[in-house]
């Protein structure tokens, strides 16, 4: 399957019957779709099925799904040999029901695997380890295929420069067991389970400017290089965005560092994306107002950046700001108890100046 058909069988518009007495309207799937580009969100069990308002508002908006959780390892195979599809499945229906797609996240991570993996890796030798790595991906898409057409195969692989100063490479569970090669391997692995999927390494802290992401951009390309050359079958980078309004931006960087990936025949997504609002100052309900239009303007200038760069794939973390991992998961709540407003839609399912951004950035406006 080509990647062109690929991206025209996930852009997806359609009108879905109006919520709560509310007029029909139309979402940034079908407002993206008319230039080409798929928009989508994250989407979580916890509320699915749950809140109407939430259901009609994911129908409405998004062409794309991607399991919050529910595509992790400790949700596709929480016992080893036991492969099970019962996590993600109320997702996947979702899709059907509403004529979506959904992306696979993730194959490979340094995290969110059961136990029994850790026992396992613990002392055991490469190639164990490896099969280990190969039997988990050939497991789950052997379950997937013909489902899921796209999936994330390795997750945050580059390590923090801060960290990490002398070396590209987390190190990660994987790396520590098998080697630098873990990830090459999970990419073979994973065509040889699914030749038509499209095959995506993911990473975060690729878009910002300053020095620290820099260095990362570099480190990923010098990565992706590598695999190009050894012919490795990578065929897009997805750039989770998760970004901190903290961090400085500028569009010039960014777009040369997207030119140097799509030089190499590969796509570019934009797979996580939320603004994060900084932590060392107030957030304050009076600032609202003020609040939503710096959010909006980080997105904005993100979003348009890579589209003009040939980017034609944008899921954003979660639709509405309660659903946000910055404020459902505990470990990234703010200290202060503030409400984060990291998402398109607010509480209450109103679109906010985030979400006119993006329909701007899809408008090429």
């Amino acid at each position: 399957m080509g990647r062109r058909r690929l991206i025209a069988g996930l852009a997806l518009p359609a009108l879905v019957p109006p919520a709560f007495g509310q007029p029909l309207e139309e979402g940034l799937r079908a407002i993206a779709a008319r230039r080409g580009i798929t928009y989508g969100a994250a989407a979580s069990t916890r509320w699915l099925g749950r809140d109407p308002a939430y259901d009609a508002a994911l129908a409405r908006e998004a062409a794309i799904l991607v399991p919050e959780g529910e595509g992790k390892w400790d949700s596709l195979q929480p016992r080893q040999g036991q492969f099970t599809l019962r996590e993600m499945e109320p997702i996947l229906a979702f899709a059907d029901r509403h004529g979506q797609a959904v992306r696979g996240h993730t194959l490979g991570w340094h995290t969110a695997m059961p136990r029994w993996v850790w026992a396992a890796l613990d002392g055991a030798p490469a190639a164990r380890a490896a099969a280990l790595l190969e039997a988990h991906i050939l497991g789950v898409l052997g379950m997937t295929r013909g489902r899921i057409r796209d999936w994330d195969v390795v997750n945050e692989a580059i390590a923090d420069p801060d960290l990490l100063p002398d070396q590209d490479l987390r190190d990660g569970a994987w790396w520590r067991a098998i080697g630098p090669g873990w990830i090459d391997l999970a990419f073979q692995t994973a065509r040889a389970a699914d030749p038509e999927a499209r095959l995506v390494i993911n990473d975060y802290g690729l878009e910002a400017d300053w020095p620290r992401a820099a260095e990362k951009r570099a480190r990923m390309l010098r990565l992706l290089r590598g695999m190009r050359e050894r012919g490795v079958p990578v065929q897009a980078l997805g750039i989770q965005a998760h970004m901190p309004l903290d961090q400085p931006f500028s569009p010039a960087p960014f777009a040369a560092f997207l030119r140097e990936v799509r030089g190499m025949g590969l796509e570019v997504l934009l797979t996580e994306l939320d603004v994060i609002e900084p932590a060392g100052q107030p957030l304050r309900d009076a600032d609202i107002p003020a609040r939503d239009e710096a959010v909006a303007a980080r997105a904005h200038a993100v979003v348009s950046t890579a589209l003009a760069e040939g980017c034609r794939m944008v899921l954003t973390w979660g639709l509405a700001d309660p659903h946000s991992w910055l404020n459902a998961w505990a470990p990234a709540r703010r200290a202060d108890g503030a409400v984060v407003r990291a998402l398109p839609l607010d509480a209450q399912y109103r679109r906010k100046p985030f979400w006119h951004a993006l329909a701007r950035a899809f408008e090429g406006r």
